[in-house]
């Protein structure tokens, strides 16, 4: 089994833990921001298809339908998560991450082993995506700070 290095550079800031729990914003939605996105923006689960880590439903034609209806939802957190604009990454490593939050487009990545052109047309940030990370970190409770390109290790 081999360690994976990657590099990111993208464009955004750092974000610690606030509260001093050591847990990011996100934990209590088993540690997927999309999910804590879609819930501060008024989308809930109500499939009724996992119910406390569980299936809620024996085999058969309820649980299909909750299944679905769980799908649905799922489908629903991804879009808004992408019409966000923004997104919420970790470098570091596994045990001890740093939190990131980016602009989707400005986020590059490389692994050991692998170099990667970057056009430096995708390095042009436009105000309306500012703003609109802007509105993300106001969603998600993240202090704001002032975006810049950043480049960052990830171990793990």
């Amino acid at each position: 089994m081999s360690t994976s290095t990657d590099a990111y550079l993208y464009f955004g800031f750092d974000f610690f833990d606030t509260e001093g729990t050591g847990r990011g914003p996100f934990d209590d939605h088993d540690g997927e921001w999309e999910f804590a996105y879609a819930a501060a923006v008024g989308i809930h689960d109500d499939s009724g298809y996992i119910v406390n880590g569980n299936y809620a439903h024996p085999r058969g034609a309820e649980r299909d339908a909750a299944q679905k209806r769980y799908f649905d939802y799922r489908d629903r957190v991804r879009a808004a998560a992408r019409e966000s604009g923004c997104s919420i990454g970790a470098h570091c490593m596994g045990e001890a991450p740093i939190y990131y939050v980016y602009v989707t487009p400005h986020h590059h990545s490389a692994w050991r082993g692998k170099s990667v052109e970057v056009d430096p047309a995708r390095l042009v940030v436009t105000p309306e995506e500012i703003q609109k990370l802007r509105s993300f970190c106001e969603v998600m409770s993240i202090e704001w700070q002032e975006p810049k390109w950043r480049l960052a290790s990830y171990w793990g």
